[in-house]
This record gives C-alpha cells, sequence and structure tokens, in this order.
C-alpha cells in the first residue's frame, strides 16, 4: 500500500507540473517551459528550474504584471538554468517573445571565428552551449539566438568555433514572437508565425541549448537565458529588454504549432472597441491601420457586415477601400462585436491619353496630345520620361520631342493625386523637316532654294534629288570664288569646299560618301555676303 501511494503521489506530482503548461503549448517533445510568472521556474515538469540574477518581474505582452522578466545590460542580469546534457541533436525548436531595447550587430551569414570576436555583439536571449557539452567538441556545437531591435542572429559554438549560421536584418519593435527551427541541422526562424528565413546547414551535430557551460568545459558558468559567453567575472554579452514564453522542444515544430504559439494570449476582456492609427478618409492607394483593444482573442473583420476572406484575422486590419468595418473578436468562447468605423478611399476620375495624328513623325514636326475624361475641377500636369514638364499644364499639349508622355492629375476638391495609368509614345525617326520645304519638283526634280542675305537673282539646282549621297550642283550668278557647305540638322559642317568662279556659273559635283544616314541635309552657297540655301534628301 505505501508502494502505491507513494507512485500515485509522484504522479500527482508530475500532472500537476504539466497542468502548469497553458493547452496551446504543445507538450510533445517538451524539454522546457519558462513562463516567467515571477520566477524562472520550468514549468514542463522536467525540472530545468532557473535562477535569477539580476532581472525584474515585469508586465507581458497582454499587461498581466509579473509575467516576464526584464534584463539589463548595464547590471549585466541574466537566468542561470541547469548544467545542459541535453542530447537533441540536430531537429529541435525554440519559441520566445521578446521586446528588444538594444541594437545589435549583425554580422555575415556563413561567418566563423575561433572566438566570439566579429561574430558576437550582444543580445544574446539563449547561450549557445559548448559543442564538448555533447560529446568531442570537433563533432558537436550548441545553438543559441541573438535578438536586437534591427535584427536576429543564430549562433553555433563549440571549441574554437563561432559560427553565424543564420542572419537576418528585420525590426524586432515591441513584442514579437519568434520560433527558432532545426531540422537536419538547418536553422529556420519565424517570425509572428511566418517563415521570414533560413540559414545554413554544418558539418557538426547541432544540438538545443538552455544552460551554462560547466568550468572544466569553458568557464561560462554565469550564461543561460540574457547572458551568453558570461564566466564568473560577469564579462560576456548581455541582452537588454523583455523575455517571456521560452519554450524548447526535442523535435521540429510544424506550421500548426508555430502559429498557434504566436496567436495564444491571456484574454481577458469583456468589451470590443476598434480605433485607427490615422485619418479614415485618404486618397486611393493609401490606407488606415485599424485595431481592436482585444488582446489575446481571435479575430475575424468585416466589411459592410461581411466577413472579409483575406488578412482578416487579426488584430490589427489593413484598411484600403471605402466600407464600414467592424470586428469580431472572441475572448473565453464569448464574441465581442466592436464599433463601427467609416472609411472612404477618395478616387480621382481616370484619365485618358490621346494623340491627334501619328506619335511617330520626323524631326521639326510635332503632335498634339490631349488628356480627356476628367471633367471640371482637376489640374494636369505633363511629364516626358518621368520628368515634369515645367509650365506644361493644359489639358491639351503641343510636343516635338521623342519620349514617354504621361499625366498627374489632382483632383482640386479633395486634394489627391493619380498618376495616369496609360501613356502616349512619342518618337521621332527621320530627319525630314517641314514637308513644305523639302518637297521635289517633279519637273526639274530639285527642291527650291532659299536666298538669305543681299543677293542677286540666282538659280540654283541639286540633281538628283533624293539621291544616295553624291550630286550635281549648278548655280547661276557667282561673282567671286564661292564656298559650298553640307549641314545637318544639328547645325554640323559635314562637307566644305572653295570653288573658284567661272563666268558666273557654277557647275560642280558634291560627294558625300556612301556611309551618310539617311535624312535631310541643307546644302549651302556662299558668295560673299550672300547665302543662297537648298536641302537635299539622301535615301
Amino acid at each position: 500500500m505505501k508502494t502505491k501511494s507513494i507512485i500515485a503521489a509522484l504522479l500527482l506530482a508530475a500532472s500537476s507540473a504539466f497542468a502548469q503548461v497553458p493547452s496551446y503549448v504543445p507538450p510533445n517533445g517538451l524539454v522546457g517551459w519558462w513562463p516567467f510568472n515571477g520566477n524562472a521556474n520550468d514549468e514542463s515538469g522536467n525540472g530545468n528550474n532557473g535562477t535569477v540574477n539580476g532581472p525584474t518581474s515585469f508586465s507581458d505582452r497582454s499587461g498581466n504584471v509579473n509575467s516576464s522578466y526584464k534584463f539589463s545590460k548595464a547590471q549585466n542580469s541574466f537566468i542561470k538554468t541547469s548544467y545542459n546534457t541535453n542530447q537533441n541533436a540536430n531537429t529541435f525548436s525554440y519559441s520566445f517573445w521578446i521586446n528588444p531595447d538594444s541594437l545589435i550587430t549583425l554580422p555575415i551569414e556563413g561567418a566563423t571565428s575561433n572566438g566570439t570576436g566579429g561574430i558576437v555583439s550582444s543580445q544574446i536571449v539563449i547561450h549557445p552551449n559548448h559543442g564538448a557539452c555533447y560529446g568531442s567538441p570537433s563533432t558537436n556545437a550548441g545553438t543559441g539566438i541573438c535578438v536586437g531591435s534591427n535584427g536576429i542572429v543564430v549562433l553555433e559554438h563549440s571549441a574554437n568555433f563561432v559560427k553565424a549560421s543564420l542572419v537576418s536584418p528585420i525590426n524586432i519593435l515591441g513584442w514579437n514572437n519568434i520560433s527558432l527551427v532545426y531540422i537536419n541541422k538547418i536553422p529556420s526562424i519565424y517570425l509572428n508565425g511566418v517563415l521570414i528565413k533560413t540559414g545554413l546547414s554544418d558539418s557538426r551535430n547541432v544540438h538545443a541549448s538552455y544552460g551554462f557551460d560547466n568550468n572544466t568545459i569553458a568557464n561560462y558558468s554565469n550564461s543561460g537565458f540574457g547572458a551568453g559567453f558570461n564566466g564568473p567575472l560577469n564579462n560576456g554579452y548581455f541582452y537588454s529588454g523583455l523575455i517571456d514564453d521560452i519554450g524548447i522542444w526535442n523535435r521540429a515544430l510544424n506550421q500548426q504549432e508555430i502559429t498557434a504559439l504566436y496567436n495564444a494570449q491571456t484574454c481577458n476582456s469583456s468589451s470590443n472597441a476598434i480605433t485607427a492609427d490615422g485619418p479614415t478618409t485618404f486618397c486611393a492607394g493609401n490606407f488606415v491601420n485599424l485595431k481592436s483593444d482585444v488582446v489575446g482573442g481571435t479575430y475575424q473583420w468585416r466589411k459592410n457586415g461581411v466577413n472579409i476572406a483575406t488578412n482578416s484575422s487579426s488584430r490589427t486590419f489593413k484598411a484600403t477601400s471605402t466600407g464600414s468595418y467592424t470586428c469580431v473578436a472572441t475572448c473565453n468562447s464569448t464574441a465581442l462585436t466592436s464599433n463601427a468605423i467609416q472609411v472612404t478611399s477618395q478616387t480621382n476620375a481616370a484619365v485618358t491619353l490621346s494623340a491627334t495624328g501619328a506619335t511617330s513623325f520626323c524631326a521639326g514636326d510635332s503632335i498634339t496630345l490631349n488628356a480627356t475624361n476628367l471633367g471640371s475641377g482637376y489640374s494636369v500636369q505633363w511629364y516626358r520620361t518621368n520628368i515634369s514638364m515645367q509650365g506644361v499644364t493644359n489639358y491639351s499639349v503641343v510636343v516635338k520631342q521623342p519620349g514617354t508622355y504621361k499625366t498627374v492629375t489632382k483632383n482640386l476638391t479633395t486634394g489627391c493625386s493619380r498618376i495616369s495609368s496609360s501613356s502616349v509614345v512619342v518618337a521621332v525617326n527621320c530627319r525630314l523637316a517641314n514637308p513644305d520645304i523639302i518637297a521635289v519638283d517633279p519637273v526639274n526634280d530639285e527642291m527650291p532654294a532659299t536666298k538669305l542675305g543681299n543677293s542677286t537673282e540666282t538659280t540654283m539646282h541639286l540633281f538628283p534629288n533624293p539621291n544616295a549621297g553624291s550630286f550635281t550642283l549648278e548655280y547661276d550668278g557667282i561673282e567671286a570664288d564661292f564656298e559650298v557647305q553640307v549641314v545637318n540638322t544639328m547645325g554640323q559642317v559635314i562637307y566644305n569646299d572653295i570653288i573658284p568662279s567661272n563666268d558666273k556659273h557654277l557647275k560642280t559635283t558634291v560627294n558625300l560618301g556612301d556611309n551618310m544616314q539617311k535624312g535631310v541635309y541643307v546644302v549651302r552657297i556662299i558668295n560673299g555676303e550672300n547665302v543662297h540655301e537648298s536641302k537635299v534628301m539622301l535615301q
């Protein structure tokens, strides 16, 4: 009878110990559960209790007092748990809630060192035990984790070996849930239930860590939670901020379990009020965040009384469109319906861009672009290839330059702006200028000459025109030696020759070569102060 009584007492004690673990904590493979409810006891029933050295009891993420611990670098605070001989290798999991108040130096992922220099800076949440705790240090390593407000670093540690096996630069502001899952030596980090990074594998066997290293191994005897690589002189690396609900498992948690650990919080609300973090009337493309004051519940957001299908089960909701929004938060099996918040997204008319005529033309020509379908009460700013066209604000605009034309329209009543979804692409594909100037005389196969300066009446002939780069030039009325120039549309002289007069008559051949670009060129005859010009087309 006495033996049976002892067994019953032990079973009752074990049952009582596991009863301390919340229902959302997966019991299968649980090595330790430290909820920090006024102490550092392991409530998994495995007896891995911690000793508090400096951290102060603080409120948790739900506002419950004495339900987390606040650690301070200045006070060298840490929690020392039992000596770790855990042999869980290569596949295991950590989970904890964290609220850091200090930055961390992020090393290069995969970087290794024979010491902590260049790899470890501070913000150690869980100390990585020395590989010798598990056997040969050449084939084993302990695993720890550092968290700062700017990122996460996963560490592996053994003799003359520290490795950053995973580095994730990410903002960690306020309370956040982190799960580290190793599967076959490969670490993955989950932030608030979402996988954000998978790290690098190692040749060593990697082990879950939660305790200190004894003096015969590395003399990091004052390490554990909130401090790492810390010996009797407290000269290690410390964490600054809040930590709560540390759990360690000897297996990989699945996505459903990770999500449950993130969503599970203590819910004590009897009402549900939602608030907005900014204006509820805004321009289309913006948003407002709505938030329920119920902590630790489950949530379903509604728009106009209908459940929203996607991204609607968190405490906060991002409202982007017009409607009346409410939230149903379930707390301890009680559904709490919130107040309604009206959100208004102000939209602009969708401008239609069009062109009057062909959008591909020759240099010197132009085209009219139109912005329509706006109605009154809008301003327009035209852009060419993403550059604002200064002073070009009419609904219609004449353009001569190539580019992609768009508009930004502004509703003068609401102040909301909108970039046009369509654009007009204008191309200038040839050197052809005003067709009236370069029209070829169908009888004489020539272009008309333009007389400049104080010239007398003359006759200027170019033939053949068009041509492939060689043509004959005839000119009457020459009174002295003259100069012949051929000029491109950029104003550059590409041909120049001085020719003596011959009884007031010129006839010469101009050969521009075979490699000239097709287009229209100006042929210029300079005779003293007189200048005559005509155009020649190369094709």
